[in-house]
Formats: C-alpha cells, structure tokens, sequence
C-alpha cells in the first residue's frame, strides 16, 4: 500500500500521503485516484460492479438496489422488497389490498375470481381493488380477455 502512496504522490507531484489525507468516494471518483488501483488490478473498472450487483438482485426476485450519493459518500441499500407495509399504509390501500400482496409474495398471480373468494366479497369489488393495486403500480394486469386476465405483482 505504502508503494502504491508514493507512487500516486509522485504522479500527482503531491506530498500529502493517502493516511494523512481523507478521500471521499467523489474525490476520489474525480480526482483520479481510483485508476492505478484498477491499473495495478487491485480494484475492477470503477463502476462495472454496479450491474452485476443490479443483475443478481433482479436474479433472486429482490427489487434494485437503491445507489445515493449522501454527503461524498456512497451507499447502497438492498431489500427484500419496496413493498413494505409502511410503504403500502402510505398509498392507503384496504386491508384486502395489503393482504392480497403478501398473498402474491407467494403464490405470483391472482385472478379477479380468486380475489373475490379469498376475501368472500363480489366480483365487482374484486375487479375494483385490483384496478386500483394496477394504478398504483404495485400490480400489473395480464392476459388478453377477461376470461384469462390474471394479475401479478409489478416490477418495482
């Protein structure tokens, strides 16, 4: 580490050492100083870990990770799920509706017919609650006709 240091500080003709100074990751982004890490093969390409970490998420059925850049600082959040009960409490859903996602968790798809009987309630008020998961955008409608119509949770 001690040679890399010393090695950048001559490039940069600097005398500061890396402990003696703290980088943060937009410094070190703009001011260079990642590149003879991924040089010397000690660090992949800056950035190329970032869709494989996207890809794996999106391969185990979890939802994107959310990248900030909170005050020079990167961070990354992974979740099980954006729908949460906090986040589905803050879109006002009924009990049924909150329900019915964790239902769809489990089992990926519903029809209107199975919403109605799960919940003993009329077709119409099943087609209602659905449609309205489907503007909210935690659900998404399939199938070409009514008769095959199904739904399924959106990706979020």
């Amino acid at each position: 580490m001690r040679q890399i240091n010393e090695k950048i500080c001559e490039e940069r003709n600097e005398n500061v050492g890396l402990f003696e100074k703290v980088w943060s990751y937009r410094q070190a982004v703009k001011g260079g100083f990642v590149k003879p890490f991924f040089l010397i093969g000690y660090i992949e390409q800056w950035g190329t870990g970032t869709n494989r970490i996207i890809e794996e998420c999106l391969n185990h059925s979890l939802p994107e990770p959310l990248f900030e850049d909170i005050t020079d600082s990167l961070v990354l959040t992974f979740r099980k799920t954006k729908l949460t009960k906090e986040h589905l409490e803050n879109l006002y859903l009924n009990k049924r509706q909150m329900e019915v996602v964790k239902y769809m968790n489990e089992h990926k798809k519903i029809t209107s017919k199975e919403y109605a009987n799960l919940f003993k309630i009329t077709d119409r008020t099943a087609r209602n609650d659905l449609k309205e998961l489907v503007d909210k955008n935690i659900v998404e409608r399939k199938g070409v006709s009514d008769k095959t119509t199904y739904y399924v949770l959106a990706e979020i």
